[in-house]
């Protein structure tokens, strides 16, 4: 049986970067930075714009992987990040 870690970040894409857990910018809109105990199968990574109610799965990121860029998806149903909107990221580490 799997488990899972979750972290969750809050963020406000804005024009100038910020360093924190997740960096708002202009070109690469957001980019997601974590750390996680070694020894995950993988990262999946949701994206929340109703404050948390219900998260949108935009993808996984590999074993090892500690970061992910949020530039958006229209194919997938997910769209680039807007300035001056908030949104909660999710990453959920998925062990053996």
């Amino acid at each position: 049986m799997a488990t899972v870690q979750s972290n969750t970040v809050t963020v406000t894409p804005a024009a100038a970067p910020q360093v924190v857990l997740a960096q708002p910018n202009p070109v690469i809109p957001v980019v997601l930075n974590w750390t996680a105990p070694a020894g995950e199968t993988t990262n999946e990574i949701w994206r929340s714009s109703d404050g948390g109610s219900s998260y949108f799965k935009m993808g996984n990121a590999g074993a090892g992987a500690r970061s992910y860029t949020d530039s958006g998806n229209a194919g997938a149903g997910y769209s680039t990040p807007a300035n001056g909107t908030t949104y909660k990221y999710r990453v959920d580490a998925i062990y053996p």
